[in-house]
């Protein structure tokens, strides 16, 4: 398992370097406010994906006939079927979202994304399928390989365009390696076949995962939609790259432990105890994964100027706040990777629901005040009132008790409260000079770093000798 674990991780490892690399040059090269717009399409982007995927992959490997090359044709005909219809929906929601966002002149940008989507229509799924039985080099190429080469066509596309396009033509980049390489390492020929039993089985499942869809991307995007609209596109740019920074390892956990854990949930669906020791297991890196994302953005926030310039100079003191919300939601997601193990998909979106609630509120003070921090804390409190929703939901739905999460979660409690009355402290205090202001965040900064490696060492204790089986 561990070796696996490995080659998920380098695999997504790589990924997640690479589009930390393309975010760089890409905000180093165009302006602030090009930078805004870019960040604009990809919204664009996901608000069509997030609205049309039912989750056919998971399907694939959870279900307990995802061997069956005739379950893999159908689940490959739906998911075309749905790219077609997700490029047409891009299409007609391109002008009223640009115009939305006040960028019309990008209209066209979002309509030429339909092809992205057209591109990824024809994805084999056999690399999908061979991490039923561990078989996960295809998966980490896959992942890994497409952004390279997109981030090797940066260059050349900015020097054909020298503004915001650069970002659609990445991306069709990545997204034609994706589909190319998939059929590369296939092992089975590609098939479709269009039959209503397996589609209806694909809404039966996906229903309730495009509802969380939904959800997921009022999460994701929720508040830099209302920073972009509220506050312009310069503003954006800030607030959607501290967000991207924070966001790219928590989804790279994410996107490793899914494939690693989900095959051995559903393989002990049935069994009580060994789900509850599965799922331990599960809860129990998450929140690891946690600890040390706040621990590494507290240490190197002060770093990111570096790389983006003084032009992203206003970004560090968002970071700290974002790498919490961040961390929240990896231990959230870890509730519903279990419940996924129990083939139960609403959990996730009971959780969203709970995180989502506060937007309204971050509405308000976005046209009001303004105020980036304010936003940022009133996310932290909807992360945790969406942890608590989701674990009452996996005891009450599941039957599985989020003890994995709890006993080492409370062990590091003491600490984590204190660095947060810390950080508000030291984010509070108005009128301070540049030089003080700094002083005082580094004493919340230094307790976030105690409190994050506390957690973390109870996770890793607790984990000594815990087997998943």
């Amino acid at each position: 398992m561990l070796r696996s674990a490995l080659l998920i991780f380098s695999g997504n490892g790589v990924n997640a370097a690479m589009v930390l690399v393309r975010t760089i040059l890409i905000a180093r090269l165009v302006s602030v406010e090009d930078f805004g717009i870019a960040a604009t399409l990809v919204m664009g982007m996901a608000l069509v994906e997030m609205l049309t995927t039912v989750g056919v992959h998971q399907l694939l490997i959870q279900n307990k006939d995802g061997e069956d090359p005739e379950l893999q044709a159908g689940l490959q005909a739906f998911h075309v079927i749905r790219s077609f219809v997700a490029a047409l929906l891009l299409l007609l929601i391109a002008a009223p979202f640009a115009r939305f966002m006040g960028i019309p002149e990008a209209t066209g940008s979002f309509r030429l994304l339909a092809l992205c989507q057209v591109i990824l229509a024809f994805v084999h799924f056999d690399y999908q399928r061979m991490s039923r039985s561990m078989r996960y080099g295809p998966m980490a190429i896959i992942f890994a390989l497409p952004n390279i080469l997109s981030v090797v066509s940066i260059l050349p596309f900015y020097w054909l365009f020298g503004d915001y396009r650069v970002m659609v033509f990445c991306m069709m980049t990545g997204f034609t390696v994706t589909a190319v390489a998939s059929h590369i390492l296939a092992d089975r020929p590609y098939r479709l076949r269009f039959d209503p039993g397996i589609f209806r089985r694909c809404i039966d499942f996906g229903l309730p995962i495009m509802a969380t869809g939904v959800l997921t991307y009022a999460v994701f995007y929720g508040e830099r939609m209302i920073v972009g609209r509220a506050l312009g596109m310069e503003t954006l740019a800030v607030f959607s790259l501290a967000f991207s920074l924070t966001q790219a390892p928590a989804l790279l956990v994410e996107r490793s432990m899914l494939p690693l854990f989900l095959p051995q949930l559903g393989a002990v669906q049935s069994e009580k105890d060994r789900f509850q020791s599965v799922a331990d297991a599960v809860l129990k890196v998450h929140l690891l994964g946690a600890g040390v994302l706040v621990a590494v953005f507290v240490v190197f926030a002060p770093l990111v100027t570096l790389f983006f310039g003084e032009k992203y100079g206003e970004i560090t003191p968002l970071l700290l706040g974002l790498s919490v919300v961040q961390g929240l939601r990896l231990v959230r997601y870890g509730i519903s990777v279990v419940c996924l193990g129990k083939a139960d998909s609403v959990n996730g979106m009971l959780s969203s629901l709970a995180r989502i609630s506060v937007l309204p509120l971050t509405w308000l003070v976005a046209v009001t005040s303004g105020d980036l921090r304010a936003i940022i804390w009133l996310a932290v409190f909807a992360e945790g009132f969406g942890i608590a929703v989701g674990a009452v939901a996996m005891w009450r739905r599941s039957g599985v008790a989020a003890s994995g999460l709890l006993r080492p979660a409370i062990s590091a409690l003491p600490l984590i409260a204190l660095a947060l009355v810390g950080a508000v402290a030291g984010i509070a205090l108005p009128g301070v000079p540049d030089g003080l202001d700094a002083a005082l965040l580094a004493v919340p900064a230094l307790l976030l770093v105690v409190a994050a490696t506390g957690s973390s060492l109870a996770v890793v204790r607790s984990l000594r000798g815990h087997n998943t089986g």
